[in-house]
């Protein structure tokens, strides 16, 4: 079973859109095979489904980047421990496997957004690439399967 985790904060705007493409992914494939945690944040919890998960790809908005685009990146874990201030992709996978002695392969995709305003709505201009974000995700899961 693969695992999406798609996390940021629902009332900023943009900043939700990890989740949201996390929620509408579950329904592109059957629960056997994906599994969708959909957050506010990482925290260390999360590291037992991501031990138990074949695959994890995390979603993520990014400010910093230019808006619309993707990143995708490949995610180690993080030598420095798991037990950090602030939770990342890197510390959980270091978490699942000092813990749980497992950790999956696991890959980042990080999307540029413009506003991080206070919202219960993404922007028109980000709802736009919604379907465009979701086939790429969805053609990058498939391929793990």
């Amino acid at each position: 079973m693969i695992l999406v985790i798609g996390y940021g904060n629902p009332l900023r705007g943009d900043d939700a859109i990890g989740q949201v493409l996390a929620e509408q992914l579950a329904s592109r494939f059957a629960p056997e095979l994906l599994q969708t945690l959909p957050c506010f944040q990482l925290t260390p919890e999360l590291a037992q489904p991501i031990s138990a998960a074949a695959a994890v790809l995390f979603i993520d908005a990014d400010i910093q980047l230019t808006p619309y685009t993707v990143l995708y990146q490949t995610v180690q874990p993080e030598p420095s421990g798991a037990l950090v201030h602030h939770v990342t992709p890197g510390s959980l996978l270091t978490l699942a496997t000092q813990l749980y002695g497992r950790v999956p392969p696991a890959r980042l995709i990080r999307i540029g957004v413009p506003y991080l305003e206070y919202s219960a709505e993404l922007s028109p201009s980000l709802r736009e690439y919604v379907p465009h974000f979701l086939d790429y995700a969805e053609a990058i899961l498939r391929k793990w399967l």
